[in-house]
This record gives C-alpha cells, structure tokens and sequence, in this order.
C-alpha cells in the first residue's frame, strides 16, 4: 500500500510540536503524522490571529481547510518571531530553526496510506 502525507499537515505536525516530532515507524521509512490535536491546535492559531482567514476556511472542503490553516499557521509562525524574541541572534536562530525544518519535510519520504 503506497502512503502520502500533504506538506501543509507535516507542517501543521512540526508546527506544534517543534522539538518532539511525532514519527511513524515503517520497514521502508519514517514520516511525520498530523494528529487531531496537531490540526486543532493550527485551527485555533488562525482563529486567533486572522480570523477573516479563520471564516473563509470554513467554507472549503475539510482536506483543504486543515491544509489551510497549517500553512496560515506557520505564516503567522514566522511573522511573530521578532515580537516573541529581542535579540538578533535568537530571532536568526529561531528562522534557521524553521528552515531547517521545512527543508527536512522535503527530505523525508511521504507517508500515508492510500487504496492501491
């Protein structure tokens, strides 16, 4: 059975979790798993940071809604860095974080499951 994750739900997963990434075991490859909790927690992030975004989503299928609110997730993310933290340095090393976890999405084999 071949497995395919959307990147909007991996980054939805790396986005609440930043340090403790969720991993899936397989004989072939490891992947990022979006949990309910991963996709509510992305949800309530939009809802309370752009709420016009937040109304929108909800007229759009449900894949396309939780895609959507982890990329507007990370989006607002990488906007609020330099509120949350003073220092140059820990904002570049808080947007190397990022990069670098992004590009690991690309890395990694996708994973989940679809009908043969």
């Amino acid at each position: 059975m071949r497995k395919f994750t959307p990147l909007a739900l991996r980054l939805c997963t790396a986005h609440r979790s930043a340090f403790s990434v969720r991993t899936i075991t397989s004989t072939q490859s490891k992947a990022l798993v979006s949990t309910r909790d991963d996709i509510e927690y992305c949800r309530r992030l939009v809802h309370k940071h752009d709420y016009e975004t937040y109304l929108s989503s909800l007229f759009s299928p449900r894949y396309a809604r939780e895609a959507l609110w982890g990329l507007r997730a990370l989006n607002i993310e990488l906007l609020t860095i330099p509120t949350h933290t003073r220092t140059p340095s820990a904002i570049s090393m808080r947007y190397a974080f990022w990069h670098n976890t992004i590009m690991g999405l690309y890395t990694q084999p996708q994973t989940q499951n679809l009908p043969p």
